[in-house]
């Protein structure tokens, strides 16, 4: 159990005592009014009576009014827990709203995080592919080189061999470019991702 959990259980069980406190105040209060009720409403008595009647209506009604502060008093610790308990409820709400957002921001982390990675991966991917293509096309260019004549019909060959290389080297050079563009836009989306994350 949270704090949060244990600080609202403790408030729950003070504002009930304090509702069992104003109920007996109350209570107690009819009680009081009830008996002063009854000893104006008497009929007139002799003079020893009337005297001590008039010392219990005193006594009772000194007692009404320490009764009636301690009500007010009561009563107030009331409203002031109902309120504490209020206070409570809305910061167990925040908390909740607080641990929601931890976890989507963490779950928004490793998911760029994992782009990040995928990122590597293909600019090294991208990196290997231009090494091969430079190597393919030094290959094709020494061998042009160092070719010696020939004949008419190996040089016919040789001319095959050579526009079958380039293209395959264009088409090379079109897949790397494609990738590379793919590579560039992803790259733009993760940093859009990011600064929407920073913002928040």
């Amino acid at each position: 159990m949270s704090w949060i959990h244990r600080e609202a259980h403790q408030k729950d069980e003070q504002l009930q005592k304090l509702k069992e406190q104003v109920e007996t105040a109350q209570r107690c209060e009819q009680q009081q009014l009830a008996e002063l009720t009854n000893i104006s409403g008497s009929a007139v008595v002799s003079r020893p009576d009337h005297q001590a009647a008039s010392q219990r209506f005193t006594l009772l009604a000194s007692k009404y009014k320490e009764l009636d502060r301690e009500y007010q008093t009561t009563k107030q610790q009331l409203t002031d827990a109902h309120r504490s308990l209020t206070s409570y409820d809305e910061l167990e709400s925040r908390h909740a709203k607080l641990q929601e957002a931890h976890i989507v921001q963490a779950s928004l982390v490793q998911r760029l995080q994992r782009d990040k990675q995928h990122t590597i991966a293909l600019k090294k991917a991208v990196r290997m592919q231009e090494k091969v293509i430079r190597q393919f096309e030094q290959a094709v260019a020494q061998q042009s080189t160092e070719v010696p004549e020939r004949s008419v019909p190996d040089q016919h060959a040789s001319e095959a061999e050579h526009q079958v290389l380039e293209q395959q080297l264009q088409t090379n050079a079109r897949e790397a470019a494609i990738e590379m563009n793919a590579l560039r836009m992803h790259i733009l989306e993760l940093e859009m991702a990011e600064s929407r994350r920073s913002d928040k």
